[in-house]
């Protein structure tokens, strides 16, 4: 028996997908369908929503510091900041 191109026996990938499908097609497993869907689509995203508390905007707070330079005393450095 020849089952595709010239091969002579089945593959565990073969094995697989024929076992996946039955379960799909014949016994109307629901995971089966789900799984051949996902191996020919990928997984649906899920959707993540983000916010701040009470579902508001997320403050956000930017602070600049300039490096010191190493030729200014410490004082100089803090009153500039």
């Amino acid at each position: 028996m020849e089952f595709h191109k010239g091969m002579k026996r089945l593959t565990n990938t073969h094995t697989y997908v024929a076992r996946l499908a039955k379960a799909a097609l014949i016994d109307g497993e629901a995971w089966a369908m789900k799984e051949i869907a996902e191996r020919l689509e990928g997984k649906a995203m899920q959707a993540i929503e983000v916010g701040g508390p009470g579902g508001g905007p997320i403050e956000q707070q930017v602070v600049f510091k300039r490096a010191a330079n190493p030729n200014d005393s410490d004082d100089d450095c803090d009153a500039n900041n």
